[in-house]
């Protein structure tokens, strides 16, 4: 972000504004420092890339409660 990072837009978002959106960070670091880092900021998950679409399924049940349709069921919907 050119302003900020996404640690910074974390922390006001958590601590300033109490916002109680899930944040999950996405890194391309996946050292202890920096998810220990993630987690006393206040995000609520930490993964690193590349991000494979069954691991963004799972990140998205786990914190949205988000299921993405069956491709049975997107099919379903464009001829509805």
């Amino acid at each position: 972000m050119p302003v900020m990072d996404g640690i910074e837009a974390t922390r006001i978002i958590k601590h300033e504004l109490h916002c109680t959106t899930p944040i999950v960070a996405l890194t391309g670091e996946g050292g202890d420092d920096i998810k220990d880092q993630c987690h006393k900021i206040g995000f609520d998950g930490f993964r690193t890339k590349p991000l494979k679409r069954d691991m963004l399924m799972s990140v998205l049940h786990e914190h949205a409660r988000y299921t993405l349709p069956s491709s049975d069921q997107a099919s379903n919907r464009q001829t509805q």
